[in-house]
């Protein structure tokens, strides 16, 4: 996969940050988004926009994040299985060979207009997704690995043919589609009426103000951004309170939450509630719910 599409880890500079955010100005995140105004109605941000929010790092990750609003457009097409062609191109540049998945749309739907002829090179896991329908994805991965991608490509074609013929084979499916630097990428294949994106963006909006509302109701408590971890698609971020309190010989304490979102899994946002432990000289570490209890903890939007 390329470089620009890994999720990578943030290096949080104090030197660079400096720990504050007007509420005006991280909301422009989404002012394409299609939950812009339910935002703003239920944060009332017309109240608030010339608010600062104070939270350690909080510019330095928007700076990020806005990046990928920017250079990455997200957006996603309809299309039926019987008006794809699924097939390995081999290009070669700089005395290097690359070998991609391209899906080939003959015709597919934008919104709500008809358009033909779209080709998307396959990252992160769409082209197993696609694979999995006809439960053929490790002989097919085997193929493309062995150096016989024609063969795979005839076992491709050949349920593309019985789509035509029988809807039971012509899979209905949205493809989310990422475009970047005048190339356009499929990021994954999900069900069009089920699945809600909801983006790095927005998940960095909601956490922040919901932070921000927290501190106004509870004076003197602060956050701080301890990590985070993002691409134009994922998002894991944890942010804890600022100052921990002692906890005898168990250390010193502070709550914490970790925010997670993904475009391309199962839950599109969740909200954690974790521990932040810290001891004296040392970096400190934080303690998790167990998978059971963490789901009476969590605030998950899918």
């Amino acid at each position: 996969m390329e470089e620009n599409f890994i999720q990578k880890t943030m290096f949080l500079d104090p030197e660079v940050s400096g720990g504050k955010l007007k509420v005006e100005t991280l909301c422009e995140l989404i002012v394409d988004h299609p939950y812009k105004e339910m935002i703003f109605k239920e944060f009332e941000i017309e109240s608030i926009k010339e608010e600062y929010i104070s939270i350690d790092y909080i510019d330095v990750v928007y700076k990020r994040i806005l990046t990928y609003s920017r250079d990455y457009h997200r957006y996603p097409i309809l299309a039926q299985v019987k008006d794809i062609n699924v097939y390995e191109d081999v290009v070669k540049e700089k005395g290097f060979e690359t070998k991609n998945i391209v899906f080939d749309f003959e015709e597919y739907v934008d919104v709500d207009e008809v358009k033909k002829d779209l080709k998307a090179i396959a990252i992160y896991d769409a082209k197993n997704t696609f694979l999995d329908e006809y439960d053929m994805t490790k002989y097919a991965n085997y193929l493309f690995k062995s150096g016989q991608a024609q063969l795979a490509n005839a076992n491709i074609e050949f349920f593309k043919k019985l789509a035509l013929t029988n809807e039971e084979y012509n899979k209905h499916r949205s493809y989310r589609l990422v475009e970047h630097k005048g190339k356009v990428y499929l990021r994954g294949i999900t069900s069009f009426n089920k699945y809600y994106e909801y983006g790095v963006d927005f998940t960095f909006v909601i956490a922040m103000l919901l932070l921000h509302n927290n501190m106004k109701k509870n004076k003197g408590t602060e956050y701080k951004i301890k990590s985070v971890a993002v691409n134009e698609s994922k998002l894991d971020m944890i942010v804890s309170e600022k100052y921990l309190k002692d906890a005898k010989t168990f250390g010193e304490v502070a709550t914490a939450i970790k925010i997670s979102t993904n475009d391309l899994g199962q839950g599109a946002l969740s909200l954690t509630s974790i521990i932040s432990v810290g001891k004296v000289d040392e970096n400190g570490f934080f303690l998790f719910p167990k998978e059971t209890e963490a789901n009476k903890n969590k605030l998950s939007l899918c």
